[in-house]
């Protein structure tokens, strides 16, 4: 491998005269759920864990052409997984989405939970509501809190999200 420009009259490798490929980019902005395709459970799993799942929409580009194909795979890690045994016993899973798939390749794909669903929910019924916040190393993160030290989050789970701008990652 060479970053030098060849000598004159030397040869080596044809290179394509096609036109350069352009980068894939998902908008700030987009709503989206996606689906876990195993379950995270709160005994075993730890922060660097890969996570995976299933998209259940289409992601689409600015022009509103669809990008990532409803049931395309989605990619993460594990950024905290705490359990707090006191009563009342709970635990907190930090998911990081980092990329999705297209047309067999991998682009990032920046993304925080998105509430409004639920907001929208618990302004109906008029219940009490908390909305975990992520800690500051925790940017561009999703907070799930659930019931008891021993949580199971089942395969399937679906969670609603909202894209930022990958670049600011």
């Amino acid at each position: 491998m060479s970053f030098n420009a060849p000598e004159a009259g030397a040869t080596g490798p044809v290179q394509s005269t096609g036109a350069a490929s352009v980068p894939v980019r998902i908008p700030a902005g987009q709503s989206f759920a996606f689906e876990l395709m195993a379950p995270i459970t709160s005994l075993t799993a730890a922060s660097g864990d890969p996570f995976s799942g299933r998209l259940m929409a289409p992601l689409r580009d600015e022009r509103h052409r669809t990008v990532a194909r409803a049931g395309s795979l989605v990619k993460g890690r594990l950024l905290r997984v705490e359990r707090h045994h006191l009563a009342p016993a709970f635990t907190i899973i930090v998911l990081q989405i980092e990329n999705t798939q297209v047309a067999g390749s991998e682009i990032a794909l920046a993304a925080v939970r998105d509430w409004s669903r639920d907001l929208v929910r618990n302004q109906r019924t008029k219940t009490h509501f908390e909305i975990p916040l992520p800690l500051r190393s925790e940017k561009d993160a999703g907070v799930f809190r659930f019931p008891e030290d021993q949580a199971v989050v089942p395969r399937g789970y679906r969670s609603d999200w909202r894209t930022i701008d990958a670049g600011l990652r």
